[in-house]
């Protein structure tokens, strides 16, 4: 009786104690009413919303090109009905390139236009002297001839040469486009019909330089020039009725109107629509016409045909999203592309350029700052290959920064001018820093990483004191079907520590918890040694030892179940401490 009194009190100790109120808290758990699992749909829609829209751009100008809304298909005489079409979209930073080596379109509140043509020609060739002469000094708007540097790229038509001598762009010979299905072996006559009408046909080119070792004054190219525009986005030398061309949004009621000039002075006005020749601008009737230069304040040598987004297009025959990288002054952004085709003499699709839209990621942060800095919620993106590169984050943290061209490990002077170069760099997840949340984002972003983003929501600490915040955080996926675009989205949020299930340490509660646990299982080993070593007197065999001893080792179970309670609660961990005590007093008690 005395042994069954004992131990009885020892349970109901060990009970009582279980549930002290003054026992510490260290364990996190979402509470519902704080994690709102909305504001993950709600990024992912937003995103498909913001993405969607440079699609759907690219679209609508392919299809009004495929059903004749452009007489010449968006060749350089439909330069300026391109250019409306363009300025009447949402997007800021809209162009085309064309085989031809043409291409223009808007950089924010600018224009650029490149005439039709290949570089590289001689520049004693009389029929491309209207290209050889219509380059300018950047800074005082003084004439001067496009002139190859050595190294400079250029276009080289393989094997058959134009007969125009490069004047049109074109390079005569054609061969199927990469990746283009084998039609060879086909019997059928209707499906080898379907499979040649399938066929994409390209121009066949390569890209070369001009010899180091030949004077620069030997080849010319024709320029790209940068254009002043208007309110309608036409290009424009009125004086005071220009957008400024450093207005970050020409859309805004209260941009500032200039009047257009040279270099960063400002001081001598752009005369240039006079300028007239047998520029591929002018219309099917006309020799020579005015305007293709109207606007023009800069020059630069510059053929679509050698960037990396209309090399990709070209190679893949399919539209793309390119991987995000640093816009020159605009931050981080990626471009949408997509091919398009003329139909030749042959009845053969041949690749006739790319349709292309920059989308800046300020829109996206934006949105997380807007609807998120000033919540309890924060929601970052970043690319999921790695590094992982930051996308955005709702602490409005940069997500790339400027460090010298000479040495990347040093941030770029503020008020560097031009004459120090500097290269934009872009922010990883690891690294990302400059608000008091973003360690929290941080150590989200590992956590999720090391246990390869599962679905179900993780906790996340600073540190392992009691006193430290405490967050919940869940990872989502955002994609683009059938291209390389995958981001990761994840979504933090405070949690609450729970007040009946952890035990750690600077706490009051450990030693006394700790002293009666312990002895609580001496006492039960003591009572066990004690029923196994007498098991064979009269007064132990009536007791039923057997049972005895079971229920005695379960009391012992029940004290050792507390130990553990100490150290912080893991997410594997929790079941564990849930069912320990609970099984040790089903031991107990069977």
């Amino acid at each position: 009786r005395i042994v069954v009194a004992s131990l009885c009190l020892l349970l109901n100790t060990v009970i009582t104690v279980d549930f002290l109120p003054f026992r510490t808290a260290a364990s996190i758990f979402a509470q519902a009413q704080e994690f709102n699992y909305e504001v993950e749909k709600r990024v992912i829609e937003r995103l498909s919303e913001f993405l969607g829209d440079p699609v759907a751009v690219n679209d609508i100008i392919f299809n009004f090109r495929k059903h004749g809304g452009f007489p010449h298909q968006m060749e350089a005489p439909d330069r300026d009905l391109y250019l409306k079409m363009a300025y009447s979209v949402s997007q800021k930073l809209i162009y085309y390139g064309l085989e031809d080596g043409s291409i223009s379109g808007y950089y924010l509140s600018n224009s650029y236009y490149r005439e039709p043509g290949s570089s590289g020609y001689p520049i004693d060739d009389a029929t491309r002297s209207h290209h050889l002469n219509s380059c300018i000094d950047n800074e005082t708007g003084e004439p001067k001839q496009c002139k190859l540097q050595p190294g400079d790229d250029y276009v080289s038509c393989d094997g058959e040469q134009p007969d125009d001598g490069g004047i049109s762009g074109l390079c005569p010979r054609l061969a199927l486009c990469p990746k283009q299905r084998d039609c060879s072996n086909i019997a059928s006559s209707d499906d080898l019909t379907e499979c040649q009408t399938s066929q994409k046909w390209c121009r066949q080119y390569s890209i070369v330089q001009a010899p180091e070792d030949v004077d620069d004054t030997q080849m010319g190219y024709v320029p790209f020039t940068n254009h002043c525009i208007d309110k309608q986005g036409q290009f424009s030398e009125t004086p005071n009725a220009i957008i400024d061309p450093s207005s970050p949004d020409r859309d805004s009621p209260d941009v500032n109107m200039v009047t257009c000039t040279y270099g960063d002075l400002g001081q001598v006005p752009v005369q240039r629509g006079s300028i007239s020749g047998p520029f591929g601008y002018c219309s099917d009737d006309s020799e020579s016409c005015e305007n293709t230069f109207l606007g023009g304040y800069a020059s630069f040598e510059y053929d679509p045909r050698y960037r990396p987004w209309y090399i990709q297009v070209k190679e893949y025959q399919k539209s793309i999203w390119s991987p995000p990288y640093p816009f020159f002054n605009l931050g981080i952004g990626v471009t949408y592309a997509s091919p398009i085709y003329t139909e030749d003499e042959a009845g053969r699709q041949v690749f006739a350029g790319v349709l292309a839209v920059d989308y800046q990621f300020e829109n996206i942060v934006q949105f997380l700052v807007d609807n998120y800095q000033n919540t309890t919620t924060s929601v970052f993106i970043y690319e999921d290959a790695s590094p992982h590169y930051v996308i955005g984050s709702s602490t409005g943290s940069q997500v790339a920064r400027n460090f010298l061209t000479e040495d990347l490990t040093q941030p770029c002077p503020v008020d560097r001018g031009e004459e120090v170069p500097c290269t934009p760099v872009r922010t990883k997840m690891a690294d990302l820093s400059g608000d008091p949340m973003d360690p929290v984002l941080v150590e989200a972003y590992q956590k999720h990483l090391a246990q390869d983003y599962p679905r179900e929501v993780l906790s996340v600490t600073i540190d392992d004191s009691a006193n430290s915040g405490v967050f919940v955080s869940q990872s989502a996926v955002y994609e683009q079907v059938g291209t390389e675009l995958k981001w990761r989205v994840i979504v933090v949020a405070p949690g609450a520590r729970s007040k009946n299930d952890a035990i750690i340490r600077g706490t009051d509660a450990i030693i006394p918890l700790c002293t009666i646990a312990a002895t609580g299982f001496v006492v039960c080993a003591a009572f066990l040694f004690a029923l196994f070593t007498k098991r064979k007197q009269k007064a132990i065999i009536f007791a039923d030892w057997r049972f005895t001893s079971a229920f005695v080792f379960g009391c012992a179970l029940l004290n050792l179940s507390s130990f553990t309670l100490l150290g912080e609660n893991t997410d594997s961990m929790c079941l564990v401490r849930m069912w320990t005590f609970h099984l040790s007093f089903v031991i107990a008690l069977a």
